[in-house]
């Protein structure tokens, strides 16, 4: 068996969210061209160790764990149904990579919001991705729920956002609250969205948005008109855009990393409410984000007993 013939049974017999099977099929191209798509029952230890010391000459050692997980649960599949006998995986192991999450500065989406305002022609349309950055912001939102976000996911009456199952990496459902600059950001796009159906179609009714797309890239833009909706691909390409004109790395990851961190910052922060909010299914996912400062130290004095120091030292020899 090759790689090419592992990874399309473990796909055929698995129901994955698109985004993992994508990721699943990179994995296997990178271990298939690295590894000349050997036969599988020919791997040695030492023919892993070469991969993993190649891997890690190009990528960063999360690079390589990923790598590593999505391989080692195709293969514990295949020891399960029979496909193969021995696991050399066993024997290799992960690499110990930084956890420091990669926040934005202070001023940074400012002075990203304030380049699309500058420059509207350039960045088409500008209103649309200033707003869809400020939602991002707002809600921590991942690249795949901003795609995935319906108009029937917002309760306007109680001013909350729904993240569904079909956008959740956890496959959960949770609801958030949103800010006032939020909403009014979302009325502006469901005002927009309806003008250009209508000019469409006159009949249009408001009621036929709510399974329509809210972040919908090819209402507004003619270059992506061939699409029916915004994807994923859309998102990361113009984050790339933004990142090469401001000089400073800019990512939907990067956006939900400095939101959950300014969430998670201040003395006695409400963890359970962050978790919720970011949509962790452990709190130990959330505990990522705390980093407590001198100040925030300083304030755990208070809790000691101070009673060691009424015993005097300054007449001792």
């Amino acid at each position: 068996m090759r790689i090419t013939d592992l990874i399309e049974k473990y796909l055929a017999s698995h129901i994955l969210r698109p985004a993992s099977v994508r990721s699943y099929k990179v994995v296997a191209k990178v271990f298939a061209d690295d590894l000349k798509n050997v036969r599988l029952e020919e791997l040695k230890v030492e023919d892993l160790l070469c991969w993993r010391k190649q891997v890690l000459a190009r990528a960063t050692p999360s690079t390589w764990n990923s790598y590593q997980r999505h391989i080692k649960a195709m293969w514990r599949w295949a020891i399960k149904t029979g496909e193969l006998s021995q696991d050399p995986f066993l024997l290799i192991s992960s690499v110990p990579a930084s956890h420091t999450k990669k926040v934005l500065h202070q001023d940074a989406l400012t002075i990203v919001c304030d380049l699309m305002a500058k420059h509207p022609d350039k960045y088409q349309p500008a209103w649309f991705w200033i707003i869809v950055l400020r939602f991002m912001y707002a809600t921590g939102a991942r690249r795949r729920q901003v795609v995935a976000l319906r108009w029937r996911d917002i309760d306007w009456n109680h001013a909350a956002l729904a993240f569904t199952v079909e956008g959740s990496k956890s496959r959960k459902e949770w609801q958030i609250p949103l800010t006032p600059t939020a909403m009014l950001d979302l009325i502006v796009v469901r005002d927009r969205s309806m003008a250009h159906l209508r000019a469409k179609n006159r009949q249009f009714q408001e009621s036929s948005l709510m399974e329509r797309q809210i972040f919908c890239l090819p209402l507004f833009n003619l270059r992506v008109r061939n699409f029916q909706e915004m994807n994923e691909s859309h998102l990361s390409k113009m984050m790339a855009r933004l990142s090469r004109d401001v000089g400073f790395q800019i990512s939907p990851h990067r956006i939900r990393h400095t939101t959950a961190t300014r969430l998670a910052s201040g003395p006695n922060p409400d963890l359970k409410s962050v978790q919720q909010y970011l949509g962790h299914s452990s709190l130990l996912q959330t505990l990522e984000y705390v980093h407590p400062d001198i100040h925030q130290m300083r304030l755990l004095h208070d809790k000691l007993d101070m009673t060691p120091w009424d015993v005097p030292t300054s007449d001792l020899d």
